[in-house]
């Protein structure tokens, strides 16, 4: 069982049999979010990611991490490490990137470094060298192969692919002799559909696209030809389920921005789905009115900008409506549509919610991806701007009634846009925001794979384009900021969003409140609970209503003498 509220969290032995615990508990690791934990068949073992350092703080931190392999009933602190950069020094595994096991099949195991790029380094070995403690890992694929999402059937490997593809294409290749440069395609890249998931069946493979990451289609690969299916609903997003390869059932969960998610299972031989929900749907009947509409944007350089817009059906488009904009734009990742309580709390008071899918995030393929990165990044928060310009001149709203709201690497993209344009933003939110990357990629090494490197001029010279703190200017009238830290956020260190909020206090002319709220117990997620992180989530939006001038949200005077 895992102890909650740890950074490094505690797995205690348990004899259920015989009702007893043993006095020993596995600690150094973090089950939940590098690599989980992986029994074996039988049940007798289980895999998890150690860590050497249990410090946070320490620079040391997610350095020599090693897979280390269980058995139930022996003294938990005699490790017995089977994957890391000191057990397989044969492999050259950077000591800095964390090693964990993959889900495989009967034969073989997968095992994966860990880092920010959006490829990865893998390895492979048979299962029962493994347990032999044979040192026998082979290379499988690098990162310039472009392999996502690798599913092992009997000896074959199916995989998606971005290797001369924009939107992915789904591919095979033999396990004993891997091909990932030219494997044989099974479904082709699609021109404006991004392939997502795949799974096999009795009757094919089942695999959904998404189309400006917001539209979401299914289809069943059969016989070489892919053949559309219609979805119970239009979705933003499905998941898929499936027993197997020796089976026909196939199960789908769907939702959108505004529904709740449903589950269905879809009979091939009628063509119909038929719900199975484990849980009841609940039911919002204050939604009712809320409405999503997906549309584009033109960018200054011609780009189409995918924008989601949430609202009331019945808000008028008078330019005084309080928009909120949320924006990412980072590592490859998608801002799909899922049930999206927290905005359809803002919604519900009034505002409309509007989600960017700016450049750099993963929304329209490789190229979108590659549009906002390193030398190019600055496309991803003038994609922001360029909504905004839209959003106020199509009247949904106005300068005084706009916020934007980014978090983590999202500060870059919402505090780049607030410093090139102050007078376009009546507020700002940065949540724990990375907003010196100049000095955020000296301290965490790993985020060069992403922001770029010191170690050039080309390099620099991106890095200081896209750092919001030296784009401070003395003088400037900037808008109503919030920014908020951790001071044990492993990701962010705490002194970016402080020194932000400093250099931002000493050279801001306007009477705008620059706020920072710092967290003395986490940071990122990290020994946050539900009631803390509502709170976090009640502060923003609250601190965003009363700058947009949302008349529940004004301070009251204290009539009490």
């Amino acid at each position: 069982m895992v102890e909650k509220g740890k950074e490094l969290a505690e797995v205690i032995i348990m004899d259920v049999k015989n009702k007893y615990i043993y006095p020993e508990v596995i600690t150094n690791t973090m089950p939940a979010n590098v690599g989980g934990i992986k029994w074996l068949n039988d049940n007798s073992r289980f895999f998890y990611t150690y860590f050497p350092i249990n410090n946070p703080k320490s620079q040391d931190f997610y350095k020599n991490t090693q897979v280390i392999l269980y058995k139930i009933g022996t003294n938990p602190k005699e490790l017995t490490d089977i994957f890391s950069a000191k057990n397989n020094p044969e492999l050259k595994l950077d000591e800095k990137k964390s090693p964990i096991i993959l889900d495989s099949n009967d034969k073989y195991y997968v095992g994966m470094l860990l880092d920010n790029n959006y490829y990865r380094q893998t390895f492979i070995i048979p299962k029962q060298d493994l347990l032999e403690d044979k040192k026998t890992w082979k290379p499988l694929y690098t990162k310039e192969d472009k392999v996502r999402s690798l599913q092992l059937v009997d000896n074959d490997l199916y995989f998606l692919s971005q290797y001369n593809a924009q939107n992915y294409k789904l591919c095979k290749t033999n396990i004993l002799v891997p091909n990932f440069k030219n494997p044989e395609i099974l479904i082709p890249e699609r021109n404006d559909e991004m392939i997502g998931q795949y799974r096999f069946t009795k009757d094919g493979i089942y695999y959904t696209t998404t189309k400006n990451g917001v539209e979401a289609k299914l289809y069943l690969y059969k016989e070489g030809k892919s053949i559309p299916i219609k979805l119970p609903f239009p979705s933003g997003n499905i998941n898929l389920q499936a027993k197997g390869k020796d089976f026909s059932e196939i199960w789908i969960s769907c939702s959108g921005w505004a529904n709740e998610e449903q589950r269905f299972k879809y009979d091939l031989k009628k063509r119909s789905f038929l719900p199975e929900n484990i849980t009841p749907i609940t039911k919002y009947p204050e939604f009712d009115d809320i409405i999503v509409e997906e549309i584009t944007v033109k960018a200054r350089d011609g780009e189409e900008i995918p924008l989601s817009l949430i609202y009331n059906k019945n808000i008028k488009r008078n330019g005084n409506n309080p928009v909120l904009i949320d924006s990412y734009g980072f590592y490859g990742y998608s801002r799909n549509p899922f049930f999206a309580r927290t905005y359809l709390l803002w919604v519900n008071q009034g505002g409309v919610m509007a989600v960017a899918h700016v450049r750099g995030g993963g929304e329209k393929g490789e190229q979108w991806r590659l549009g906002g990165y390193k030398e190019t990044k600055p496309n991803t928060w003038k994609d922001l701007i360029d909504c905004t310009e839209y959003l106020i001149k199509e009247k949904y709203t106005s300068k005084s009634k706009v916020a934007i709201w980014g978090a983590s690497a999202g500060g870059i993209t919402v505090g780049r846009a607030m410093t090139e344009r102050p007078d376009l933003f009546k507020a700002v939110i940065l949540e724990v925001p990375t907003t010196n990357v100049l000095r955020d990629v000296l301290s965490i090494s790993n985020n060069a794979d992403e922001y770029g490197t010191l170690k050039d001029f080309k390099g620099f010279k991106a890095l200081l384009e896209m750092d919001a703190y030296y784009h401070i200017k003395k003088g400037i009238k900037y808008p109503a900021t919030f920014i908020t830290g951790g001071i044990n956020d492993p990701r962010v260190p705490v002194w970016e969003p402080a020194k932000f909020a400093a250099k931002l206090m000493a050279n801001n002319v306007s009477k705008n409140p620059v706020l920072l709220q710092i967290d003395y117990e986490g940071g990122h997620g990290v020994n946050t609970t539900a009631v803390h992180g509502h709170s976090n989530l009640s502060d923003i939006f609250a601190f965003a209503f009363w700058q947009l001038g949302h008349p529940d949200y004004q301070p009251k005077e204290n009539t009490k003498k």
